[in-house]
């Protein structure tokens, strides 16, 4: 018999911390708790500077793949470090049915839009 696996915290970024900084150079990263252990000045593995807040607002960064800032969009690092994408695009919402155009509903209730076997589009 297994054993349960254990819950998941409701917030994992409370787990690491819920602030990130990274390198703007190598792209090192850290979450971090900010007045408990802040981020160093330096980053450790190239001694580039950190970034631990958008520059242009001073908005506190919460993720690790920001490539740009959340409140006031201005970019925070290239989208690729090291020719390796670090940011995946931003999705579009989804359309919800309700939003489907009626005349799509409707050819798709009524059979409408098929072919006739020999018809030609």
């Amino acid at each position: 018999m297994t054993e349960p696996k254990p819950k998941r915290s409701s917030n994992r970024n409370t787990e690491l911390g819920d602030r990130a900084c990274f390198c703007g150079d190598c792209g090192w990263a850290r979450r971090f708790y900010p007045g408990v252990v802040e981020p160093p000045v330096q980053c450790p593995a190239c001694a580039g500077t950190i970034i631990s807040a958008c520059p242009a607002c001073g908005e506190d960064i919460l993720s690790i793949m920001s490539v740009e800032c959340d409140v006031c969009e201005a970019p925070l690092r290239d989208p690729e470090v090291n020719g390796v994408r670090i940011h995946r695009p931003k999705r579009l919402p989804m359309a919800r049915a309700s939003q489907a155009a009626p005349e799509v509903e409707a050819t798709s209730r009524t059979g409408m839009g098929r072919h006739e076997p020999g018809e030609t589009c």
